[in-house]
């Protein structure tokens, strides 16, 4: 399988970080059996909490009818996860949204795609850390991605994974820090009915003021 990625995508990548796995991989390295359910532990917390992600999410739009659910399916079809030692990274190329619903056009769909994202990690790292018993601690951040998947080889050169990795290092303890583009954009989208309501708001006053 042959992926390549033009450098001026922009993706949302979350870099994770398992505090004290140097220590488990000393203790345990030996342990075949343990390496195996650990791998099974691992693949069941990522790849198959995608799914039940998507399906938890699924059955909560059901009868919303401002969610296009095609659009939703392929948001988070376009997340992938990746373990590498202790590190496990999600990303969302937003490329490969398409904004062809009514209800989403580009700027929504970005905001939409950031939500779902963090909804995503927030759900894993509870997953992670009641399954494991181990702290996280890392950062989520936005920009210019590039990565390329064909084989056995994978490259991935990004701003948006570089940024995230530069936020989990200034973490200093288990939390995960957004990037504050992305806490921004986060905070005008939760609150963009109240935003409208109080422009109108205004609007309606300036209009009154000058009759």
């Amino acid at each position: 399988m042959t992926q390549n990625r033009s450098l001026n995508e922009k993706a949302i990548v979350g870099f994770l970080d398992i505090l004290g796995y140097d220590a488990i991989v000393k203790k345990m390295i030996d342990d075949i059996e343990f390496v195996k359910r650990f791998d099974d532990l691992m693949y069941g917390i990522t790849v198959n909490m995608l799914q039940k992600f998507k399906n938890l999410q699924l059955s909560a739009i059901t009868h919303d009818k401002t969610v296009d659910e095609a659009y939703f399916k392929k948001v988070v079809d376009a997340i992938k996860v990746r373990f590498i030692y202790d590190n496990i990274i999600f990303s969302l190329p937003l490329s490969d949204i398409t904004f062809s619903s009514q209800e989403f056009d580009k700027k929504t769909t970005v905001l939409n795609c950031i939500e779902t994202f963090f909804s995503l990690i927030s759900m894993f790292s509870t997953f992670f850390i009641g399954k494991m018993g181990s702290l996280l601690r890392g950062g989520i951040s936005i920009g210019s991605h590039y990565e390329s998947e064909k084989d056995n080889y994978l490259m991935i050169f990004s701003e948006a994974h570089n940024k995230a990795v530069r936020l989990e290092r200034e973490a200093n303890y288990p939390r995960i820090i957004l990037e504050e583009s992305l806490r921004l954009r986060e905070i005008i989208y939760n609150n963009r009915n109240k935003i409208m309501e109080a422009w109108d708001e205004h609007c309606s006053q300036s209009s009154r003021s000058k009759n």
